[in-house]
């Protein structure tokens, strides 16, 4: 995201309000290899499903 210009606390802010809004919660561990976009909504999509 950094690519885009975002700085920390816009990825703070990015992934914060899309876990409340798809009522999931993902680790900060899990979360702290993630580099891409791509990476992220893969991530969001496997806790949606585990959540299922």
């Amino acid at each position: 995201m950094k690519d885009y210009g975002a700085n920390s606390l816009d990825i703070i802010e990015v992934v914060s309000t899309s876990m409340r809004e798809l009522n999931i919660k993902i680790p900060r561990a899990e979360l702290a290899n993630i580099t891409t976009l791509d990476q992220l909504a893969d991530k969001f999509v496997e806790f949606m499903d585990k959540k299922s």
